[in-house]
């Protein structure tokens, strides 16, 4: 491979990677555009010879070494994400069994990029290897994919049955974070094609399927729960509604509507609320009809 087509590479994986930084995660949409470009780096990377010299190699490896720092804040960002969610017990075993494994393969990812001197170099392609053959992306993908199919591993399920309101923040804030495993997990594979499946892209088109199905799961999911709506009303919603106004009489109508309004929006629903004002209180009944 030449300069200037490393080079190319090079820059289109680190601007895939600095564009899911509005998200802070890897986002399929944002990265599998530069599919080629990830795997173009695998093979660069297996064919790089390190020179302590000034030569060609000085100006790529200073590029180079930006596709590690990258890589280190997407992380970083993706770990905010899941700290954000740690209240929700569902994140452990998820957590555990596939994200870790997934954040360690790019970070070994990016330790190749990061090339120092011959020896180290061939140290991080080493220890990739050894990392992908652990934990193989596809395989990850896949049972990641199964968890959806059960009801105690499917992150999303469990976090909606976590969350009493049903909000629509809990559903994209999960869904967002499965695909964005799933990307991870993508990038992985076409950055080891690259390297060992002579850029033969069996693996991560398997990966990108895998995606997809999830997507296809997860619009069934948000329209059951859209349109589902006695499944919360009489024991959730209509106690914090009556919550809302014992604890609130000094307040005004307008101001406790305002409160309980607040919280409905929130819910992932289709339903329209109304609500019935007296002259002097508001009423003990807030209505709820399905669009």
């Amino acid at each position: 491979m030449d300069f200037d087509t490393a080079k190319t590479h090079i820059s289109n994986v680190v601007t895939s990677i600095k564009d899911c930084a509005d998200v802070g995660m890897y986002t399929f949409s944002k990265m599998s555009p530069h599919l080629a470009a990830f795997v173009g780096l695998g093979l660069f990377v297996k064919n790089l010879i390190v020179s302590t010299a000034e030569d060609a190699n000085s100006a790529v490896l200073k590029d180079l070494k930006e596709v590690k720092n990258q890589i280190r804040k997407l992380n970083d960002a993706m770990g905010s994400h899941f700290n954000d969610m740690k209240a929700f017990i569902v994140a452990h075993h998820f957590y555990t069994t596939i994200a870790v494994k997934a954040s360690v393969l790019t970070k070994a990812m990016g330790d190749c990029s990061e090339a120092k001197d011959q020896k180290k170099h061939e140290a991080s392609l080493k220890f990739f290897k050894e990392m992908y053959d652990k934990h193989s992306p596809l395989e990850l993908a896949k049972t990641l994919r199964e968890m959806m199919d059960n009801e105690v591993t499917n992150p999303v399920k469990m976090a909606m049955t976590g969350d009493k309101f049903k909000t629509k923040r809990t559903f994209e804030s999960w869904t967002k974070i499965c695909s964005a495993v799933f990307t991870q997990l993508f990038v992985v594979e076409a950055f080891a094609s690259g390297q060992y499946h002579e850029q033969e892209s069996y693996r991560q088109d398997k990966i990108s399927e895998e995606h997809a199905e999830f997507e296809s799961l997860a619009k069934e999911w948000k329209e059951h729960y859209k349109t589902n709506e006695t499944r919360f009303w009489e024991h959730e919603v209509r106690p914090f509604v009556e919550d809302i106004q014992e604890k609130n009489t000094s307040k005004s109508n307008v101001e406790i509507a305002d409160l309980i309004r607040a919280q409905l929006d929130k819910i992932l629903t289709k339903c329209v609320y109304f609500s019935f004002f007296q002259r002097l209180h508001l009423s003990a009944t807030y209505s709820m009809w399905s669009s």
